[in-house]
């Protein structure tokens, strides 16, 4: 990394507000040339960044090769960075009937705002939700199992799982068989994966009306297509030594599905014209990266940011004993403490602490571009 006291460090100003110190952050990492994404079909999407100091965002734009988004995001340090989830014939013109679409990945999104599991073990802080450790685990369970049942049913090309860099997962698609589906179509999708609608008559249907009140379905196997076999481990694990359901099977399903299906924001997954992070930029909510996770997941500072060096943070609210990426904060409000860079932009994003002094240095690009 940089050296701390070197000239590649940023320091607090006395009556600095935080969109400043962060914005000569942000400028700070980029300009590093860090490791950012290379989207797919580069020529084809549309870009759009919020920039600091502006309202909205800047949308529109488009980008002939990855050198020309690497030279763009170098020069404006944007808050946040996006591409779109579809393609067009002109992705730089001003309406959508100009773009022509020729259609779009499809787009999941886990938000942890929203996971029952984070209730207890999150804070409410004056800037928004701090999001422990455990919650974003859960987040990522939830993740991987989603990654799971939409590789199974819809058997795409390509999925990639991150984190957003803020307070959720987004899973993007690569399915060729999909990129035409309507908004209704993508609707349908996100439902059937979140549990919405699912009958319990549907996954086991009766053989007939005569039959219907003595019907006892066998249990499920989880090679059984569908929610038949999601819903199959939970089914087995509350029926041991049995080769049926009991006689209150619909609610026995109704229940295993509850379990099984997945907290998704349907509006995210039906709008094809939808924007995603571009992967190793930096989240202007959290001031955290927006990161591959994959086979593993982190939820370190470490991991997700790219800030080093130490700084002096005062605290604005009591905390106490809460895990936060990856380091138990505990601190009364008023009290000031020397905390990681990394730790402390990412409270201060949320109004917890107010930073006063240390510096803040950046580690070196892996990639190995020159500046």
């Amino acid at each position: 990394m940089f050296r701390r006291g070197s000239s590649r460090g940023v320091t607090p100003r006395r009556g600095e507000s935080l969109e400043a110190l962060l914005e000569r952050a942000f400028r700070l990492y980029y300009s590093a040339r860090p490791c950012l994404e290379e989207p797919p079909n580069i020529s084809m999407r549309e870009f759009a960044f919020q920039l600091f100091g502006r309202e909205g965002y800047i949308r529109h734009i488009s980008f002939e090769t990855y050198d020309e988004m690497l030279q763009f995001i170098a020069r404006e340090a944007p808050k946040h960075s996006y591409y779109s989830i579809a393609l067009y014939e002109l992705p730089e013109a001003g309406s959508m009937e100009e773009k022509s679409w020729l259609g779009s990945d499809l787009l999941f999104d886990i938000d942890l705002d929203h996971a029952e599991a984070c209730g207890e073990s999150s804070i409410q802080a004056p800037g928004g939700v701090l999001l422990s450790d455990e919650c974003l685990l859960e987040g990522y369970r939830l993740a991987r199992k989603l990654e799971a049942m939409v590789r199974r049913d819809l058997s795409p090309e390509r999925t990639v799982l991150y984190f957003t860099g803020n307070r959720g997962f987004h899973l993007r698609v690569e399915c060729e068989k999909c990129m035409s589906l309507g908004r209704q179509e993508r609707r349908e999708i996100a439902r059937y994966f979140a549990g919405e609608g699912v009958d319990p008559r549907h996954i086991f249907p009766s053989p007939g009306r005569r039959r219907r009140e003595r019907y006892l379905p066998a249990l499920p196997e989880p090679e059984d297509p569908g929610w038949r076999g999601w819903i199959a481990p939970i089914l087995r694990a509350s029926n041991p030594n049995a080769k049926g359901l009991s006689g209150r099977w619909v609610e026995q399903v109704a229940e295993a599905v509850r379990e099984a299906s997945i907290p998704i924001d349907v509006m995210v997954t039906q709008d094809p014209s939808r924007l995603t992070r571009i992967l190793g930029s930096l989240n202007g909510k959290g001031a955290l990266i927006s990161v591959e996770a994959g086979d593993s997941f982190s939820p370190s500072w470490e991991a997700l940011s790219p800030f080093r060096g130490m700084v002096e943070a005062r605290f604005s609210i009591s905390l106490e004993g809460l895990r936060l990426l990856g380091t138990s904060v505990s601190a009364r409000r008023g009290e000031v403490q020397s905390l990681p860079a990394g730790l402390a932009l990412h409270l201060a994003t949320r109004g917890a602490v107010e930073i006063v002094g240390g510096e803040i240095v950046v580690g070196e690009s892996p990639c190995g571009r020159p500046l």
